[in-house]
């Protein structure tokens, strides 16, 4: 099993996502959009992976992150668990990134898993409030 990362960054009813730029294996990937994510490495504890991956992704630097959210999801050669977490950035965002309206998100192309992150997400939102 394969633990991963994902952070929400919010800007008022705006969520952050990443053009997906990467070279194999991640080849069919390639054009889609997505959270900033990623596997957690060795040694690294979650908080640590989500900070990493937001600065690598977006450029951003994690100021505050909390757990929201977790979800299973299974791949033709592996299991992941997808560990969502709303964080709070400070930085400029670089050029891969775009902010969309989280009700535009659901109509873009989005990478394996992200539809069900945002979805886990928002449904913790709304238990919260």
């Amino acid at each position: 099993m394969r633990f991963c990362v994902a952070a929400i960054i919010r800007k008022g009813n705006k969520i952050l996502l990443v053009h997906e730029r990467r070279d194999k294996p991640y080849e069919k990937c390639k054009g889609l959009l997505s959270l900033p994510a990623g596997k957690v490495e060795k040694g690294e504890s979650l908080e640590e992976a989500v900070k990493r991956e937001v600065k690598e992704e977006t450029g951003l630097s994690v100021i505050s992150s909390r757990f929201v959210s977790a979800l299973f999801l299974t791949t033709e050669s592996e299991d992941i668990l997808g560990l969502i977490f709303e964080c709070k950035c400070k930085g400029k965002a670089n050029e891969f990134c775009m902010w969309l309206p989280i009700e535009e998100v659901f109509k873009m192309k989005l990478r394996f898993g992200m539809k069900e992150a945002i979805e886990s997400y928002l449904k913790f939102k709304l238990a919260r409030s």
